[in-house]
């Protein structure tokens, strides 16, 4: 008992020393960088920011994910106002507890030191990817909850001994928290639970069955009742109902339109058929590699109820990622928690090559052999992280060179300023000049909705900033002026959006 906590120790030591050197090079939250200028997050942070500050998200603040993922960016926003190193510690800890997981699943099939070595390769291939884009998306915060949910399925398919009660619990938390980040990823748990309920069917285990399913909701009430309870003692309920589940549903995602059940399978599919065509492109290439690799690496576990429960889950993934929204690359990221299967494979095949052939072992000491592939796993992630990660280019920026900056130098000479962006997502002007949001539609969505852009133009004819910084549109109103512009290269789309700032006119 006590090896295995000290091994347990000693690998989460590495996990966490791994995962801070591969995220310091692979996110622009990172310290390494001037700025993490990636919208979603800045969205993110806003959001926490205006709810560390007493507003209220959806009533208040306008925006479309859940609100645990709001609550993890107000606890970052305490650490720094200005900057994303609160939001860099964030991905830290849930790439720290990824890697751990995914050794730990690895352990079940493989010896340990290959198990720290591929593991940490792992790491370095999804954060390294075009689709992890710059850092903090919901996607990249939910890994480790969703390999945790993984890790204990595996496990009980190769110990043909089903969940005991409190990993049932910790199952139904995890889904929750998932719930209360970004729904369309609970996919992964209508596969998840689809085989082990077939099997214990099977074998007529009906105390077991009731006992799964009333931890596992108990798991998810421990979550959702008090946030049930603070939506409630706020008068928001409505507004959380309205934002988060129907506007997302209906507005957000065409699935959600009046469509016969053939035509919402159509759009599925095209959002499918819109990331493959994406998928194999140049810049991601490398990413459709690692979900081939997890894809066809489970074809080699052993048990079939193991792979098909896993297939299972990998298409209802895929059906309720693509069917609810665009087919945004970075969507897709929660499907290579399954890349350490392709290790896995691997690993069993080098087993059978060594056995067959009978080569000879290496002569060290198991421990110092651990210590030594953990050294080398480090070194190795840190090389890789920085040769293969499509942000260093960034990390040569200095600060003065980005418009928000450029912008800050002039806002920050008004006394308690005010500020709207209009025209684009958040591009950080929240965050580098320090401004909670007045205005509840503070930045336009990745969605059509008309009362966002209603909000915003009544803003502005009422004068209620100080400041608007319009990008790719012009404010034709006389009580503002334009005191700057410039254009910028976004390296999003490969275009160019210039940058306009406008200040009210003094009486």
């Amino acid at each position: 008992m006590k090896t295995n906590q000290h091994n347990n120790v000693f690998l989460l030591l590495f996990s966490a020393v791994s995962s801070f050197l591969i995220l310091m090079i692979c996110t622009r939250s990172s310290f390494l960088y001037p700025m993490n200028d990636w919208v979603d997050a800045q969205c993110f942070f806003t959001v926490g920011k205006a709810m560390a500050n007493g507003q209220i998200v959806y009533r208040d603040i306008f925006e479309q994910k859940g609100i645990l993922l709001y609550l993890l960016h107000m606890f970052a926003y305490h650490i720094s106002h200005t900057t994303f190193i609160g939001v860099f510690f964030l991905e830290v800890i849930a790439g720290t507890f990824f890697l751990f997981i995914n050794i730990k699943i690895l352990t079940l099939y493989t010896d340990i030191r290959f198990a720290v070595f591929t593991a940490s390769l792992c790491s370095v291939l999804i954060y390294s990817s075009r689709a992890f884009c710059k850092g903090d998306s919901a996607e990249e915060l939910c890994l480790p909850l969703l390999a945790y949910a993984l890790y204990l399925s595996t496990k009980a398919f190769k110990t043909g001994k089903w969940l005991d009660n409190q990993q049932l619990f910790y199952v139904g938390v995890v889904s929750a928290c998932i719930l209360w980040i970004k729904y369309t990823m609970l996919g992964f748990f209508i596969g998840w639970i689809i085989v082990p309920l077939l099997w214990l069917i099977k074998e007529r285990q009906w105390k077991t069955i009731g006992r799964t399913f009333l931890y596992i909701i108990l798991g998810v009430a421990t979550v959702t009742v008090p946030i049930i309870i603070y939506f409630a003692y706020h008068r928001s309920l409505a507004y959380l109902w309205e934002v988060y589940f129907y506007k997302n549903i209906v507005s957000y995602s065409n699935t959600g339109k009046n469509l016969s059940f053939t035509e919402k399978f159509r759009v599925i599919f095209d959002h499918i058929y819109t990331f493959t065509r994406v998928s194999l492109t140049d810049n991601y290439k490398r990413f459709t590699g690692i979900l081939c690799i997890g894809f066809f690496g489970m074809l080699f576990v052993k048990g079939k109820k193991q792979k098909i429960s896993m297939y299972i889950i990998f298409l209802s993934m895929i059906i309720f990622i693509f069917g609810g929204g665009n087919g945004f690359v970075y969507y897709s990221v929660p499907l290579s928690i399954f890349t350490v299967f392709g290790f896995i494979a691997l690993y069993l095949f080098g087993r059978f090559v060594y056995l067959k052939f009978s080569l000879p072992k290496l002569s060290l000491k198991k421990n110092l052999y651990t210590v030594l592939v953990s050294c080398l796993a480090v070194i190795v992630s840190l090389s890789g992280a920085y040769l293969l990660s499509y942000n260093t280019d960034f990390m040569h920026t200095k600060q003065d060179e980005l418009v928000q900056y450029q912008f800050k130098e002039i806002i920050e000479k008004e006394k308690n300023p005010t500020l709207l962006n209009v025209g684009f997502l958040d591009s950080g002007f929240y965050t580098v000049c320090d401004i909670v949001p007045n205005c509840r539609y503070f930045c336009k969505l990745n969605s059509a909705y008309q009362e966002v852009y209603n909000g915003q133009m009544q803003y502005i004819q009422q004068g209620r900033g100080k400041f608007i910084v319009a990008i790719d549109m012009e404010i034709d109103d006389a009580k503002y002026e334009k005191v700057a512009e410039k254009t910028v290269f976004y390296d999003e789309d490969g275009k160019d959006k210039i940058y306009r700032l406008y200040q009210k006119k003094h009486k």
